[in-house]
């Protein structure tokens, strides 16, 4: 089914480009993709069939039935002169200097409404003016807008829709200022306001209208198609086409499962290495404290001993020996007495 759709989204593009008599190297590769790519003897004919609905489109979307779809479809074209009234930081003027704009606006559509009956010369002239004038569109859109409802702002359309094939309107004003607007035949082949959404390149109304027309030829086909069942096609069990995929995703969960177990040991393993280097060092430090403490304390022991073990001075001597000989004296003496 995904390579059904594959192959009608290319044919979708390549009528578009056909439609247009685009044969740029690019557009005939793309029709040389569905003329080659995956065709196989079950979808032989579709692939022909979907090959001549794009030359029968490319055949039967004339400059008519563009002209006939844009017409049903609301589409107009015009150009027209812009005269700003907004200043660059895209603030309005004041009412002083829209007055001034305005006036030029005047002074310019009587000079084109002196041209009406020299079509040619109007339009050549037309053309410089509004080269002349503000509308940046103008890069983009040189030879005028081709639009439906609700793209322009609604002056500019309500103008535009009043109109005839090369009439000229009354000065129009919008938000953007005043215009005078010149409405022109549809062109099958000029840009209108759609935007390819590959490259961005604005599309011709002859692309928009092979677009839509065969977007509905296509879902008429789906609409009216006759679907036949072969085989088991019709009765299979669309569960079984889905039970090896469920257990291929029970083993990629089971992988994922195991492969965050391991994460987690590494990390536990890694936060262990760190703290017992920190168990270590607290260690170490404890038998330093106490191996120091032992020093102090034999230090200190030893200190005592020495200062008892110290031999007496000379002075300590002498009185020492002073004291012995008035110690015999006095035994003497006592003798003596007795």
């Amino acid at each position: 089914m995904a390579k059904l759709e594959n192959r009608q989204r290319k044919t979708l593009t390549c009528t578009e480009c056909k439609s247009q008599n685009y044969r740029t190297e690019k557009n005939k590769k793309m029709i040389k993709d569905i003329e080659t790519e995956e065709i196989t003897e079950d979808n032989a004919e579709e692939v022909k069939a979907q090959l001549e609905a794009i030359d029968e489109a490319k055949e039967k979307l004339s400059d008519e039935d563009v002209l006939a779809w844009a017409n049903d479809n609301d589409y107009l074209r015009c150009k027209h002169i812009l005269f700003l009234t907004k200043n660059d930081d895209g603030t309005d003027m004041t009412d002083e200097e829209k007055a001034e704009v305005r006036k030029e606006a005047e002074t310019t559509l009587e000079e084109l409404r002196a041209l009406e009956s020299d079509r040619e010369t109007m339009m050549a002239r037309f053309d410089e003016l509004m080269a002349e004038a503000d509308d940046p569109g103008m890069t983009n859109f040189p030879d005028g807008y081709i639009f439906t409802d609700d793209q322009m702002v609604q002056e500019f359309e309500d103008g535009a829709r009043a109109l005839a094939d090369y009439e000229i309107s009354d000065i129009v004003e919008s938000s953007y200022g005043y215009h005078i607007i010149l409405r022109l035949p549809l062109d099958p082949d000029g840009k209108t306001l759609s935007q390819d959404s590959g490259t961005g390149d604005y599309m011709t109304l002859r692309a928009d209208a092979a677009n839509e027309l065969f977007n509905n030829m296509l879902i008429d086909w789906i609409n009216n198609a006759e679907v036949e069942w072969k085989g088991d096609f019709g009765t299979m069990d669309y569960n079984e086409l889905f039970e090896e995929p469920a257990a291929k995703s029970a083993n990629v969960w089971m992988y994922v499962a195991i492969a965050a177990l391991v994460v987690i040991v590494a990390l536990a393993a890694v936060l262990l290495g760190r703290k017992k280097p920190a168990e270590t060092e607290e260690t170490e430090t404890s038998e330093t404290a106490e191996v120091t403490t032992d020093e102090t304390e034999k230090a200190e022991t030893v200190e005592k001993t020495e200062t008892e073990d110290v031999p007496e001075t000379e002075t300590e001597k002498a009185a020492t020996e002073t004291e012995a000989p008035a110690e015999a004296e006095g035994e003497t003496k006592t003798e003596e007495d007795e």
